[in-house]
């Protein structure tokens, strides 16, 4: 068996030895995960107040009750936000039917936001199933 001077030793345990060390970058690396939103599920539920198809063809949601507040959907000539034009009339088809009814849509989402902090004026982001309708 061969004999290792003790500086062998040493570098042998070295990474271990790293983890007793201060680390200002680490700290700072777990102190932002930690710190980061967590993605979840949820869904925002409420009356269609508002909705219109701009000159564009964006369909855009002005207000659902549940605190979603002018928000792109779709657009009806051009695949956005990865949603064809043809779903796109789906849901629009939908949205008119909800509003028509004074029926509740349901959107679900996942993403770090809530039904109440989706920018306005932009693309709905984490929308990834809806809009039902909800009877009764």
């Amino acid at each position: 068996m061969e004999r290792r001077s003790r500086r062998d030793i040493r570098g042998a345990f070295q990474p271990v030895g790293a983890f007793r060390r201060f680390s200002p970058t680490l700290a700072i690396s777990m102190l932002v995960l930690a710190s980061s939103p967590a993605f979840a599920n949820y869904s925002c539920q409420g009356k269609i107040h508002q909705l219109s198809v701009d000159p564009g063809g964006n369909v855009v949601v002005g207000a659902v009750g549940s605190g979603l507040s002018w928000v792109y959907l779709c657009n009806v000539s051009t695949t956005a936000n990865s949603i064809t034009p043809e779903s796109c009339r789906g849901v629009l088809t939908t949205l008119l039917t909800a509003s028509a009814s004074g029926s509740d849509v349901v959107f679900w989402f996942n993403d770090s936001l809530t039904c109440t902090t989706h920018p306005s004026w932009a693309q709905l982001t984490g929308w990834y199933f809806g809009p039902t309708i909800e009877n009764g």
